[in-house]
């Protein structure tokens, strides 16, 4: 076997689908295994990287980067498989229909919440005024017909 280059970059591709995207990075021949890959997230950019020592004592080593969009949810969220020739990193898109559902749910509920207060307060001034009248009555003599 020829020991593969000490810097290299692998064959990867990106595909995209309805509820995901997935990230195939290609080792096929390189000898890597999974404790040898990293794969790191900052400042919304996914860094893919390996590093192997090899017989001779060097070192195969990659790195790849790739942009993340805002359309991708939490990097905890994302799913990774190595079977020996390609890892396979899946990124799950955020689901603007269930963040629109969520604020939508939220807006009824504040709605709600201020119809209820309104009407408290109605009810209030409705009592506020009928004590009032009742004070008033009382004190003028009983209420009755003068």
């Amino acid at each position: 076997m020829i020991d593969p280059p000490e810097n290299f970059i692998p064959f990867s591709t990106t595909r995209s689908e309805k509820d995901f995207d997935t990230i195939e990075v290609n080792l096929k021949g390189f000898g890597f295994t999974e404790d040898d890959l990293k794969v790191e997230v900052e400042k919304k950019i996914l860094t893919i990287s390996g590093k192997r020592t090899l017989e001779n004592k060097k070192c195969s080593q990659f790195s790849q980067t790739f942009p993340l969009s805002k359309n991708h949810s939490d990097p905890t969220q994302f799913i990774l498989r190595f079977g020996g020739e390609v890892l396979y990193v899946a990124m799950p898109k955020k689901n603007p229909l269930v963040v629109t559902q969520v604020v939508k749910e939220n807006n009824n509920k504040i709605q709600n919440a201020a119809l209820n207060l309104c009407l408290a307060a109605a009810v209030l001034v409705a009592l506020s005024v009928s004590i009032f009248k009742t004070i008033l009555r009382d004190r003028d003599g009983g209420g009755g017909g003068h």
